[in-house]
Parts: C-alpha cells; sequence; structure tokens
C-alpha cells in the first residue's frame, strides 16, 4: 500500500542508509518508495499464514 511522499520518511530512510553503508551492507538498487506492507509471502516453509 503506498504513502503520500514525506520528507521525513525520506529523511529516515537516507540515514538507515547511511548507518548500513557504515557497516558494509549494500543498499538497495531500486528507487525508494514509502509503503506499508501488509503481508509478506517470504517467509520460510515451516511458517503457516
Amino acid at each position: 500500500m503506498g504513502v503520500e511522499r514525506n520528507q521525513a520518511l525520506l529523511y529516515f530512510q537516507s540515514k538507515i542508509e547511511t548507518a548500513l553503508r557504515r557497516i558494509v551492507l549494500a543498499p538497495e538498487h531500486r528507487r525508494y518508495a514509502p509503503h506499508v506492507t501488509l503481508f509478506s509471502s517470504h517467509f520460510s516453509d515451516n511458517h503457516t499464514v
């Protein structure tokens, strides 16, 4: 579910990305799009939803 662009969210995402780079984790290559995840099917096979 998308949400309106919000400067606070963009700032927060920028700070998280900077922190991840400092601990040598690669940033996402796709453009950041604020959203709300209601359900993710990325659970292992051991989880029942």
